[in-house]
C-alpha cells in the first residue's frame, strides 16, 4: 500500500522541490497538492492521508487551521493516524504548531529540505 501524502504549499517552486524530493525518497507515494488552506481542508475530508505537509502562511486558511482540521478529523472519524509536518520561514509559529498537534515543525531555512527528508525517513521508514 502506498503512502498517501497531501502537500499544502502556495509557492509553486517550493511545492515542486518538495514533491521532487519525496518522489526520490518514496517513489510509490501518492502525492496530492493544495495551494491554499480551503483546498487542503476539502481534500482532508475526502482522503485519509498518512502525511500532511503544510506551510503556515497560506491563502484563505492558514496551515495551523489545516493542522487543527486534520487532527480533529482523525479524532471524529476514528481514522488512521495522520502525521502532520508544519513548515514556516518564521520560527515564532513553532510553539503554536506543536501545541496544536503538529508532529514536526520545519523552519524554512537553507537546510529545510534536508530536515524534511530526515523526518520522512524517521516517520515512514519503509
Amino acid at each position: 500500500m502506498s503512502l498517501e501524502i497531501l502537500l499544502v504549499e502556495d509557492n509553486k517552486a517550493t511545492r515542486e522541490l518538495i514533491r521532487m524530493k519525496i518522489r526520490i525518497l518514496k517513489p510509490d507515494a501518492d502525492i496530492e497538492t493544495a495551494v491554499n488552506g480551503i483546498e487542503a481542508v476539502k481534500d482532508i475530508e475526502n482522503t485519509p492521508y498518512d502525511l500532511i505537509i503544510t506551510d503556515v502562511e497560506m491563502p484563505l486558511k492558514s496551515g495551523i487551521d489545516v493542522l487543527k482540521h486534520a487532527k480533529k478529523r482523525v479524532y471524529k472519524k476514528n481514522t488512521k493516524k495522520t502525521t502532520v509536518f508544519v513548515m514556516s520561514a518564521r520560527h515564532e509559529y513553532k510553539n503554536e504548531a506543536l501545541n496544536q498537534g503538529a508532529d514536526v515543525f520545519l523552519e524554512k531555512s537553507l537546510n529545510f529540505i534536508k530536515e524534511l527528508v530526515k523526518h520522512i525517513k524517521i516517520c515512514f521508514p519503509n
